[in-house]
């Protein structure tokens, strides 16, 4: 014969395992910083002065930047994608020996040209305990500052792929592989940007 107690400790026993068990399996949601630091050198090659407009996300509406099997996802903390790659261009364009700022259209400018575009992709996907893949994919114009034609100097999209084969990639290494991708999309980028200005 049970009693009342052990019935309810039974009851109690139920429940808890049932809150566990609904507290493991639900999505969380983790936030990433997102940093950037040069990767390009001052070669001399670079003597224009050069603004970094609007970087628009066009990423079809999707705030998430990865996610892990699914379940959980991953969101920027801190600057938006956008801002990222924006104050990584002004970053990289002065590494490079450019005299570099953040420019808005309307604004006074005295630069010879200005940079603008597109992200189209950023995203990180973590399968299972050992793959994760970052894509980014973003489209990059450049235009003399006072020209008004409509016409663009330059225009190209970036596209690129990382890959880790790691044991659950930790919070930091996935920044760092951000950090990096950018880094690498970049490093292709701003060579081909300067000179397209000379």
């Amino acid at each position: 014969m049970f009693s009342f107690q052990r019935i309810t400790g039974y009851s109690l026993l139920v429940l808890l395992f049932a809150l566990l068990l609904a507290g493991g399996c639900a999505p969380k949601d983790t936030g990433l910083t997102l940093r950037y630091a040069p990767v390009g050198r001052d070669t001399g090659a670079c003597t224009a002065k050069v603004g970094v407009g609007q970087i628009a996300d066009n990423r079809g509406g999707m705030k998430a930047i990865g996610d892990k099997d699914q379940e959980v996802r991953y969101y920027p903390i801190g600057p938006a994608v956008t801002e990222w790659v924006h104050d990584a261009l002004v970053v990289e364009f002065k590494a490079r020996g450019c005299d570099a700022a953040g420019y808005v259209e309307g604004s006074p400018f005295a630069g010879d040209w200005v940079v603008s575009g597109d992200v189209l992709s950023v995203y990180m996907s973590q399968t299972g305990m050992f793959g994760t893949k970052l894509h980014l994919k973003m489209r990059f114009v450049l235009d003399r500052a006072l020209a008004g034609d409509g016409g663009h100097a330059f225009e190209k999209i970036y596209e690129g792929t990382w890959e880790r084969t790691s044991l659950n990639l930790s919070q930091e290494r996935s920044e760092a592989l951000f950090q990096e991708a950018l880094g690498d999309l970049l490093r292709d980028v701003v060579p081909e940007l300067a000179a397209a200005m000379r």
